[in-house]
């Protein structure tokens, strides 16, 4: 996107998404201050001195702002990509005939420490402007923060020790108040429709694993990599456990190319669900892939076995991954699937016909999950296994018959010793033993 400098005579407003606190204008200039620089800092505490809650904030023009931060066209517009780049600040831009071009200013309260440092590009940064020693030392002071009080005992009022409430009045104004809290809820972020994420997440049956903490890793999605409602959704969708749980957490980890595994579980559930798949004869090996294959989205799985044989993800393969996770088979089976394909079978790519030929048979023979797959697979290879000497035996036959002359025949049949034969028996265990 070209670079925009405000003429100094065009007008703009400033707005405060939301509440700033005393709170995040110290996280503001403790933590963001080291990555934004003094002129950002400076514009973002001279925009919020005009912001205002309303939409009736005062129109101002910017030779006024430039004159107050001491900064030219140029040197602002930095400073505002610093700002906007942490999504501490939106721009908007509208031209009319009546009014010449007219911006809007939209501050957004700075994270506290709690969320800023559980913000990997963000503490990320931080640390590389400081060095690792001044970036313990900030963390330690945080953490004194609540960790001072543990040994004094907390002596302050309860609500209901200080205030008396008429409960008449309460019932009087539930509904009024139910509608209130209502708007509250879904006031989040005027460019992101958190009512519409969750009608989209009603039609498919899908769930939060953590409304309040997911529905903040959606707004930082949003902000960080500008993705709408609609293009989020079916990014999580392909994420979706097992259970219809969205992994929101998990996407953002994704997009900033962290790790792809779905669900982080303890040490304990691991060894649990280690032992039960040993204990249904799996072997270590199958065990690992088993619950690989149900931890891993699709799209991650594939770009996995890409990264370790090479190649790339073919935007057709995507395509019939998310066909297929549309259809009956879930996320362990469709991992599974691709391993048989690209490992097993060592096909260079996912081809449409034929995935979906293997996809049909396994939903028709009640493939539930990865295990089952893993069982289903190893009897398709102990049978192929069984019929491949035959085959081999009766090739080699075929091709030994084609290739010797008739007039050297007899000859050759008198050459053939026992010992022979049985070097060649050798030779051919050997082959089908590196085949199987």
């Amino acid at each position: 996107m070209p670079q925009i400098t405000p003429n100094p005579r065009e007008f703009y407003k400033v707005e405060a998404a939301g509440m700033i606190s005393f709170d995040s204008l110290l996280s503001l200039s403790r933590l963001y201050l080291p990555i934004i620089g003094s002129d950002a800092f400076a514009l973002y505490m001279a925009l919020f001195g005009q912001s205002s809650s309303t939409k009736n904030s005062k129109t101002t023009a910017h030779n006024v702002l430039f004159d107050m931060v001491g900064m030219s066209g140029v040197r602002f517009c930095k400073a505002k990509n610093q700002l906007e780049g942490m999504t501490l600040l939106q721009t908007f831009k509208q031209d009319s005939f009546d009014f010449g071009t007219e911006y809007l200013y939209r501050l957004n309260a700075p994270f506290l420490s709690q969320l800023f440092f559980t913000e990997p590009l963000f503490s990320g940064l931080l640390l590389a402007k400081i060095g690792q020693s001044a970036f313990d030392k900030l963390v330690k002071d945080y953490e004194k923060v609540a960790t001072e009080v543990k040994s004094m005992k907390n002596i302050s009022k309860k609500f209901t020790e200080v205030y008396t409430f008429d409960l008449n009045i309460l019932n009087e104004e539930d509904e009024r108040l139910n509608q209130t809290k209502k708007k509250i809820e879904n006031k989040t972020d005027d460019n992101f429709d958190i009512k519409f994420f969750k009608e989209m997440m009603k039609k498919q049956s899908l769930f939060f694993h953590s409304e309040k903490q997911d529905i903040l890793q959606l707004l930082a999605i949003h902000a960080l990599f500008g993705l709408n409602e609609l293009e989020i959704f079916n990014k999580a969708l392909n994420l979706a456990r097992a259970d219809n749980v969205l992994n929101i957490t998990q996407l953002k980890q994704i997009l900033e190319n962290r790790t792809t595994k779905l669900v982080d579980l303890p040490v304990e559930q691991r060894q649990e669900l280690a032992t039960t798949l040993q204990d249904m004869g799996f072997s270590k090996a199958e065990a690992k892939i088993i619950e690989e294959a149900e931890s891993l989205a699709p799209n991650d799985y594939l770009e996995n076995i890409r990264l370790q044989k090479g190649g790339f993800v073919a935007p057709s393969e995507r395509c019939l991954l998310s066909e297929l996770r549309n259809n009956e088979l879930n996320t362990g089976v469709i991992n599974i699937l691709i391993n048989y394909v690209l490992v097993i079978q060592d096909n260079p790519t996912l081809s449409y016909n034929y995935v979906m030929k293997i996809a049909n048979d396994w939903v028709q023979n009640t493939i539930v999950d990865a295990a089952s797959a893993i069982m289903h697979i190893k009897t398709i290879v102990a049978n192929s296994k069984m019929a491949k000497p035959k085959r081999q035996s009766k090739r080699k036959t075929s091709q030994k018959v084609e290739k010797i002359p008739d007039f050297i025949k007899q000859k050759n049949k008198q050459e053939v010793s026992t010992e022979e034969l049985k070097k060649l028996e050798r030779e051919l265990a050997d082959i089908s033993s590196f085949n199987n």
